[in-house]
């Protein structure tokens, strides 16, 4: 456990620096996400937003096998709908027995979402969104440790995105 936690942490600080010194904020983005997920160990993963109308969630950076960019659902579609407007946090062990997750965007790109975790960007930097890790294949992905690594590089996600102008118009 502890060296689980000391794994988070070394994760945690790896993604606040590259944030803070990768000059272009799409790249810092992507590998900053990169470095979430290999410490999750996942198959892919995704930040979305609210566009500025306040109606879809655009992805505004992602990691994996499949190319999302440019796709959009309902602000209120799936589980980042459901955790972009409800601020709690999500697990998700079967995505395919569970009715909360939205395959559309599966469909579109052949990749097969199987487990996720989810977790809303903060309210409080003004960037409505959320993170999600998918197919996680690491030992007690559904720790705390897990959860909270998450919510802590959503902060400095949504603080960068914001610092970036990367909301989709």
């Amino acid at each position: 456990m502890e060296e689980r936690n000391d794994l988070m942490e070394r994760a945690f600080a790896a993604i606040e620096e590259t944030l803070r010194v990768t000059a272009q904020p799409e790249l810092a983005l992507r590998s900053a996400l990169q470095l979430l997920l290999d410490a999750l160990e996942c198959e892919a993963g995704s930040i979305w937003v609210l566009d500025a109308a306040g109606e879809r969630l655009y992805p505004v950076v992602n990691c994996g096998p499949a190319d999302i960019s440019g796709m959009s659902i309902a602000k209120d579609q799936g589980v980042a709908g459901t955790v972009t407007q409800s601020g709690e946090s999500a697990v998700i062990e079967d995505a395919g027995e569970d009715a909360t997750v939205f395959h559309g965007v599966d469909d579109k790109t052949g990749f097969t979402t199987k487990s996720l975790i989810c977790v809303p960007l903060p309210r409080d930097a003004g960037m409505p969104g959320c993170l999600q890790a998918l197919n996680l294949f690491g030992p007690a992905y559904t720790g705390e440790e897990e959860l909270a690594l998450c919510r802590r590089a959503a902060a400095l996600f949504a603080a960068a995105i914001a610092a970036a102008g990367l909301r989709p118009a």
